[in-house]
C-alpha cells in the first residue's frame, strides 16, 4: 500500500502555507486539497485535471477567470481530497487509486470513490474490490452487515452523456451478471448534477 498522509502532516501542511492563505477559507481549503490530492494521486494526475493543460471542460479545472464555475470546481477538488483522506486505510484502497491514476476519464474511478465515502461517512463495513472482467466477478465492493456479505458495483453517468429513464434501465439490465447469483446485490448510480437539473 502507498504511504498514508497523516493528521499530522495535514497540521504541518497548513502550518506552513502562507499567512493571507489561511485568512480566506476557500484559498485555504484548496490549497490544502491539493497537497492531498498530489500525495495520492500524484503530479501528473494534479497537472492534467485541475493544473492550466486540464481540459476547459474537465471536472477539476481550476480557473480563477471563470467565476460561476470557480466555487463547484473548488468544492469538488476538496471533496475529493477528502475521500482520499478518509478512506486511505480502507482495504482495497490503493487498487482503487492505481485505477483512478491510470484512467482516461476519471468520472468513473470518481463515483467508485463517493459510493465509498457515502458507506463510510454512514459507518458501513467495506472493502474496495479489483473487477476482474468476469462475469459474476466485476464488481467494485463487498459491503458487509451482520454477517452478510452483498455485492456491489457503482455506476455513474458522465457529464457529457444525455439522462434518461432508459439509459439508466440500460446500465442497470447489461451490469446485472457483473453480480455473484447465489448472494445479494446492490448497484449505486452517480448521476451529476448537471445532469439531474440541479443548479
Amino acid at each position: 500500500m502507498d504511504r498514508g498522509y497523516s493528521i499530522v502532516e495535514l497540521h504541518t501542511t497548513f502550518a506552513n502555507l502562507p499567512e493571507e492563505i489561511k485568512r480566506v477559507p476557500i484559498n485555504r481549503a484548496w490549497l490544502l486539497s491539493l497537497h492531498i490530492i498530489n500525495h495520492f494521486l500524484g503530479r501528473a494526475w494534479l497537472e492534467s485535471n485541475i493544473g492550466e493543460d486540464a481540459p476547459a471542460a474537465g471536472l477539476y479545472k481550476w480557473d480563477p477567470s471563470d467565476i460561476e464555475r470557480l466555487g463547484v470546481q473548488t468544492f469538488r477538488s476538496v471533496d475529493l481530497a477528502e475521500s482520499l483522506f478518509n478512506l486511505q486505510f480502507t482495504p482495497g484502497f490503493s487498487e482503487c487509486v492505481a485505477r483512478l491514476r491510470a484512467a482516461k476519464n476519471p468520472e468513473f474511478s470518481l463515483a467508485e470513490l463517493h459510493i465509498a465515502k457515502m458507506l463510510y461517512i454512514n459507518d458501513w463495513q467495506f472493502r474496495f474490490v479489483v473487477p476482474v472482467g468476469r462475469r459474476g466477478n466485476d464488481y467494485d465492493f463487498e459491503i458487509y452487515y451482520e454477517g452478510q456479505r452483498t455485492c456491489a458495483d457503482a455506476k455513474c453517468k458522465i457529464e457529457s452523456t444525455p439522462l434518461s429513464a432508459g439509459t439508466i434501465t440500460n446500465t442497470l439490465s447489461k451490469g446485472r451478471d457483473q453480480l455473484p447469483a447465489d448472494g445479494p446485490g446492490i448497484f449505486f448510480v452517480k448521476i451529476p448534477a448537471i445532469l439531474a437539473g440541479a443548479t
